[in-house]
């Protein structure tokens, strides 16, 4: 699995989140629909690379979940589930991939003009590239 669907799959196997908002809600990307709530990861960007002798390297990457919901609570209890699910979360990727440590590093609240909340988490994942390219 790649970087993208490990962050899907640790959000799927977690009880406490998919109580507030189903995986099946959690996007990459835009959704297919305006239906609230849903989350979307967004704005990747590889920030640093480190390239070892063994043709492995170690990248950091930062993306953005953003939470949308019409209600505020329910945004600001699901953007608090994924702090505790992710922060200092190490998954297993394909090939000998693995997310070595994800880091929650900010939250900024947003009311959207067309009536529904969003929070957006900022995520810093030390992503581990086994081999070489």
């Amino acid at each position: 699995m790649n970087l993208a669907e490990a962050i899907h799959a640790h959000w799927a196997t977690s009880s406490e989140l998919t109580a507030l908002l189903p995986a099946s809600r959690f996007f990459t990307g835009a959704p297919p629909d305006d239906q609230l709530p849903w989350a979307s990861l967004v704005g990747w960007r590889a920030a640093a690379e480190e390239r070892f002798p063994d043709g492995s390297r170690v990248e950091r990457v930062e993306a953005t979940v953003e939470i949308h919901s019409a209600h505020v609570q329910h945004a600001e209890a699901t953007a608090e589930a994924l702090r505790r699910r992710f922060d200092r979360a190490n998954l297993a990727m394909q090939g000998g991939d693995r997310i070595l440590a994800c880091r929650c590093l900010k939250e900024e609240a947003l009311a959207r003009a067309w009536g529904h909340w969003v929070f957006a988490v900022g995520l810093e994942l030390m992503v581990h590239r086994a081999g070489s390219d």
